[in-house]
């Protein structure tokens, strides 16, 4: 189906939240291979940006065209990180990104 339908009193049946009884709704559709694929993506979208680079999450600016180069040239890419904190003490940089969560 096209949506997802959670009990509200699900509890997963392995792990830390047995003993103390957490609900834990989506984990009903969790699974460990779809878990992997996620991360796996979001490290691609690190390394070389939104582009199509080993199955990332995005597209590329020309799609098959040039190589996927680890040397941060990102030159697949349709867009890339670019934040950079203003903060440079440890306390304003806790309340910038505390902002900015």
């Amino acid at each position: 189906s096209v949506f997802s339908f959670f009990l509200p009193e699900y509890v997963a049946d392995v792990g830390p939240t047995i003993v103390p009884g957490y609900v834990a709704p989506e984990s009903m559709v969790i699974n460990m291979p779809s878990t992997v694929a996620q991360l796996n993506g979001l490290a691609s979208l690190v390394k070389y940006g939104l582009s199509d680079c080993y199955k990332d999450l995005g597209f590329g600016k020309y799609p098959g065209y040039g190589e996927c180069l680890d040397d941060g040239s990102m030159q697949r890419a349709t867009a890339v990180f670019s934040y950079a904190p203003e903060a440079t003490a440890t306390a304003e940089l806790m309340q910038e990104l505390n902002t900015l969560l």
